[in-house]
């Protein structure tokens, strides 16, 4: 984190081998969750979620969003963060 600085991510964007584009984004430096918010609320169809923790109730919301207007949801969590 010392050394991070805005627009640093070594590879910002990917593209896959079907011509699907993929975005990097690395906190703090790419500040992502305005993007993540944006992507989720332009979902028409499905929204998949995977990660470890889930944290953010600004990403919560526009899941739930998601979901209020009927956009297929899911949501992979780890469950070993859970307290025992």
């Amino acid at each position: 984190k010392r050394g991070s600085k805005p627009g640093k991510s070594p590879f910002p964007v990917a593209e896959l081998s079907d011509g699907t584009r993929v975005t990097t984004l690395f906190s703090p430096e790419d500040e992502p969750l305005p993007v993540i918010v944006e992507r989720i609320d332009a979902a028409k169809k499905s929204l998949d979620v995977a990660c470890f923790v889930f944290s953010s109730d600004v990403i919560g919301d526009a899941v739930k969003r998601a979901h209020e207007r009927g956009v297929k949801v899911r949501v992979l969590l780890d469950n070993m963060f859970a307290a025992k």
